[in-house]
C-alpha cells in the first residue's frame, strides 16, 4: 500500500502535521490524554489520501485540498471518538484512565467536529459547510442506528447493516471524492462519477469493517472501478485504480480489514 501512496507521500504528511496541531487544546494538553485516538495505518491514511488523488485529477489547488483532507480525517476521528464511547452509569464509575470514560470523550469528539468549521473559514472553504454539516447528521444517525441494534450483521439484518455502512463509511467517502473535484473545477458528470466511485469504494470498505464475507463486498469495488473508468486517464486515475483493485485481492483484504 506504501507504494501507491508514495506519489502523495508529502501532502499526506502536511495533513498528519495539521491534525497533529489541531489536536493541540490550548492550557490542557494533547486531545488524546482525554480520549482513544489510536487508529490504524490505514485509516490514519485512506480518507484523506481519496481526497488528494480526487483532486488531482483536475486543477490541483494544493492547500485547499490540504485544508478538505485534514477536515475529512477529522470528521472520522470525532466520529470514532463517539461511536467508541461507554455511556452506562456502571462504566463510566469504574472507569481509571478517563478516555475510557464518558466526559472526556464527548468532549474531545465534539472538540474534533468543530474543529472543520475554523479550517473551512481560514481557508475560505466556507461554502461547503452545508454538505459537510449534512455529512456529520449521516454519521451521526448511522451511529445511532448501530447503538440500537448492535448484533446488525449480512446475516441477520442485511438491509439494515447496508444503510448503518452507507451513512457512517459510503457517504463520507462520496463526499471526499466530490468536494475535491469540485474544489478543482470538475464538470458535473464528473462530480457524479467521483461521487459514485467514492460511496460505492466506502460501502465496500465499512462492509469489511464489519467483517462482512467477501463475497457480499466485491460487487462494491467493481463498481466503483467502473465509475473511475469515465474519467479521463491519466496518472493519478490510475493510481485510484490501484488503491481500489487491492481491495478486490481478497488475500489482502483478510490480511488488513478483517484479520
Amino acid at each position: 500500500m506504501s507504494d501507491i501512496f508514495e506519489a502523495i507521500n508529502e501532502e499526506l504528511k502536511i495533513v498528519e502535521a495539521k491534525i497533529k496541531d489541531e489536536l493541540m487544546i490550548k492550557k490542557a494538553g494533547h486531545a488524546g490524554m482525554f480520549a482513544h485516538l489510536e487508529f490504524s495505518h490505514i485509516d490514519k491514511t485512506m480518507r484523506p489520501a481519496i481526497v488528494i488523488f480526487s483532486a488531482r485529477l483536475f486543477d490541483y489547488h494544493k492547500e485547499q485540498v490540504i485544508v478538505l483532507a485534514s477536515v475529512m480525517q477529522l470528521i472520522y476521528m470525532a466520529s470514532r471518538v463517539h461511536a467508541n464511547i461507554n455511556e452506562t452509569d456502571e462504566v463510566e464509575n469504574k472507569v481509571t484512565d478517563p478516555r475510557d470514560g464518558c466526559q472526556l470523550p464527548v468532549l474531545v469528539g465534539d472538540y474534533l467536529f468543530g474543529k472543520f468549521f475554523t479550517l473551512l473559514s481560514d481557508a475560505e472553504l466556507i461554502q461547503y459547510l452545508g454538505v459537510l454539516a449534512e455529512t456529520i447528521c449521516s454519521i451521526n444517525e448511522g451511529g445511532t442506528l448501530r447503538n440500537e441494534n448492535p448484533q446488525a450483521s449480512m446475516a441477520t439484518a442485511p438491509d439494515l447493516l447496508y444503510t448503518i455502512v452507507r451513512k457512517e463509511t459510503a457517504e463520507l467517502f462520496a463526499n471526499c471524492c466530490y468536494l475535491a473535484a469540485q474544489i478543482s473545477g470538475a464538470g458535473e458528470k464528473e462530480k457524479e462519477y467521483l461521487y459514485n466511485f467514492g460511496l460505492n469504494f466506502g460501502f465496500g470498505y465499512g462492509l469489511l469493517e464489519y467483517g462482512t464475507p467477501y463475497e457480499h463486498v466485491k460487487k462494491y469495488f467493481a463498481a466503483a472501478i467502473e465509475y473511475l473508468d469515465n474519467l479521463s486517464d491519466n496518472p493519478t486515475k490510475e493510481q485510484l485504480f490501484n488503491l481500489v483493485d487491492m481491495f478486490q485481492n481478497e488475500e489482502f483484504v483478510l490480511q488488513r480489514m478483517v484479520g
